[in-house]
């Protein structure tokens, strides 16, 4: 009985085309996809430099999170060729006292070969000197005298209130969430297969800004800020950034540690 299914097998195998017959002989087993990770740093104009890690579980997708370094000379250019034409804000004053935070941001990719499609999150950080009588004077120009008059009326129960408003730095951070999509293409370098260049052009979208200040004592300088001068600086920003589409370019080299 074995002897006849051996035939049988052997026939079958005759019947097939040559080319099947060689196939099936000489292909090797395909190669499962193993996990890879890399590192990376780049610049994504016009906001920042970023270093961050990728994780590619699966051969078409990969996660990343990244750590940014907002460019204060990217950000300048950026207040001089994007501000809206409505100048209520004294982007000069804006551009010479501008100081950056680390950023932080997550996302994904789909990988379609050499080409990529990415889509994330970030959170920019920015903060801009002054104190808080010369940032109402540039945020908002037209409620400094009321401003000023709350100051004057709070003077005689609340004393250092008018020296804090007009001597004291206040350093209000502005939070800015944007969300990104873009397209791009990876690079291999032949020499060095675990290195890599890739290019990705997309666009940002401002979500939501927030301003805070994080540090300010004693308490009453604290609520007299957030009542009356970080309300009127968050509603400038967001009349002018918010729900605003921004076109961005991004470079970075990658390494693959595994």
């Amino acid at each position: 009985m074995t002897r006849i299914l051996s035939v049988i097998c052997f026939l079958t195998w005759l019947a097939q085309p040559a080319s099947a017959q060689f196939d099936s002989i000489s292909r090797p087993a395909p190669v499962p996809f193993r996990a890879t990770y890399q590192i990376y740093a780049g610049t994504q104009l016009p906001f920042q430099h970023v270093a961050g890690v990728e994780v590619r579980p699966i051969r078409q997708f990969s996660v990343f999170g990244q750590v940014g370094f907002p460019s204060v000379p990217y950000t300048k250019w950026m207040l001089t060729h994007f501000s809206p034409e409505n100048r209520d804000i004294d982007y000069k004053y804006v551009r010479d006292n501008l100081q950056s935070s680390i950023s932080y941001g997550v996302g994904g990719r789909l990988h379609l070969g050499k080409w990529r499609v990415s889509g994330w999150w970030q959170r920019l950080n920015y903060k801009v000197d002054g104190t808080p009588k010369r940032l109402v004077e540039a945020f908002a120009p037209d409620q400094a005298r009321t401003i000023e008059n709350i100051t004057s009326a709070l003077r005689p129960i609340l004393p250092g209130i008018v020296d804090f408003y007009e001597n004291q730095d206040l350093t209000p951070t502005g939070h800015f969430s944007q969300v990104g999509l873009s397209a791009g293409r990876t690079f291999y370098i032949p020499q060095v297969p675990r290195l890599s260049i890739s290019t990705d052009l997309g666009v940002l979208y401002s979500a939501r800004i927030n301003t805070k200040v994080d540090r300010l004592e004693p308490a009453f300088l604290r609520e007299f800020a957030e009542t009356n001068i970080l309300p009127l600086i968050d509603e400038e920003i967001k009349k002018q950034f918010e729900s605003r589409f921004i076109p961005t370019l991004s470079i970075s080299v990658a390494y693959q540690i595994r």
